[in-house]
């Protein structure tokens, strides 16, 4: 190899400038307040999933056989809508 290509390669990240690139990271405040929202949101979520499980199958009697069926169909659906959403939304994010 010559002198010029050995200074194009790339070096390896040894493990404090790993470390440090993770404490930026950690430390960004929008970073933070972004997995916040996503924690609560899925908290939420989940939360609710669970509620409306037990008041549809346990009070209104409804099949559960019907309801995972319902949430086997959905599931796939919300993704597709959320991918195609995220498409249309490139152009003007805001």
């Amino acid at each position: 190899m010559s002198s010029a290509e050995e200074d194009e390669q790339e070096t390896e990240p040894d493990l404090w400038q790993t470390l440090s690139i993770f404490k930026d990271v950690v430390q960004n405040r929008n970073l933070q307040i972004w997995f916040i929202y996503n924690f609560t949101c899925k908290a939420a979520n989940s939360i609710n999933a669970n509620v409306n499980n037990v008041y549809l199958t346990n009070d209104l009697g409804f099949p559960k056989e019907t309801l995972s069926l319902i949430q086997v169909v959905c599931t796939p659906l919300n993704i597709m809508f959320a991918v195609v959403s995220g498409y249309l939304a490139t152009g003007k994010p805001f």
